[in-house]
């Protein structure tokens, strides 16, 4: 589960994820397809596409996941007529807003979580590199200090 590793740097959907306690299916039988089976808490994810993309598709569906209430009385509602067609889609419509917000700050949580990394490394590289005689060398001669 490579894509794991892209989730666990947002600490906010490793929160909800160990609150909802969902059971996850992968699958390869529909590209870029990931849904929630909301009755049985079961969510399902396309691991065909790339780990980050896997990682938030997993993100998206665990918050449609802490909607269960919402789908299930918008749903109740629509059967008994007590909302229009209109209402249905708009209700329906900001379920899917709120995880798509919760999708957008699970992802910039990652990709902090990747630069940090990323800058984390090029300061190890640097630090090597200014130790290594080659780097004076080039610095000294490609660089020399203005007077």
């Amino acid at each position: 589960m490579h894509w794991r590793r892209y989730f666990e740097k947002s600490p906010t959907a490793v929160k909800l994820e160990s609150k909802l306690k969902p059971t996850v299916r992968e699958h390869h039988t529909h590209p870029d397809i990931s849904n929630t089976d909301i009755k049985n808490r079961i969510i399902n994810i396309d691991i065909s596409q790339p780990p980050i993309k896997i990682a938030l598709s997993y993100v998206h569906e665990l918050r449609v996941l802490t909607s269960k209430e919402k789908y299930q009385q918008i749903v109740k509602d629509a059967q008994k007529r007590a909302i229009s067609k209109s209402q249905y889609i708009h209700l329906m419509l900001n379920v899917e807003i709120e995880a798509a917000l919760f999708h957008w700050q699970a992802y910039e949580e990652i990709r902090w979580g990747i630069i940090k990394k990323t800058f984390n490394i090029i300061q190890r590289i640097r630090k090597y590199l200014q130790k290594k005689s080659c780097y004076r060398y080039i610095k000294k001669n490609l660089y020399p200090d203005k007077k």
